[in-house]
């Protein structure tokens, strides 16, 4: 095989299609990662339920992961029964959950994290939609 055709292989394995934004639920594992972003990132965990990822390059916040969705999301939301006029059909918007927790928290760092997580969210809504536990 030749460098070219070496090469050319190599290009045709690359996945062709962009990247969207996207909101995964992995019900084995019990969390959701939304990605706004193909950035690689490093991880930070801000508290019990959310680890944000920041851009390796840019330092911008390019997704974050929910952990313990069913059983945490539920007790969330008895926590906070006005985000329930926000659930519909077993499913809650991102960016219900992360503006009530950036007005719950404490931490001014944390507070921009989760406004700039609410701001990605309603950016992208139809992606950003949890319907996965049962309120």
């Amino acid at each position: 095989m030749t460098q070219d055709q070496f090469e050319e292989t190599l290009l045709s394995l690359r996945d062709p299609s962009p990247f969207t934004p996207r909101a995964f639920h992995n019900k084995q594992g019990d969390s959701v990662e939304f990605l706004f972003s193909d950035e690689d990132f490093v991880a930070e965990r801000i508290d019990s339920l959310v680890t944000v990822y920041y851009g390796q390059h840019s330092g911008e916040l390019v997704g974050c992961v929910i952990k313990g969705c069913t059983t945490r999301l539920q007790d969330f939301l008895k926590e906070n029964p006005g985000l329930l006029i926000e659930v519909s059909d077993g499913g809650i918007s991102l960016a219900h959950f992360f503006a009530a927790k950036q007005y719950k928290s404490g931490d001014r760092v944390h507070q921009i994290a989760y406004k700039k997580l609410r701001e990605q969210a309603e950016r992208y809504h139809d992606m950003a939609v949890l319907e996965l536990c049962e309120v």
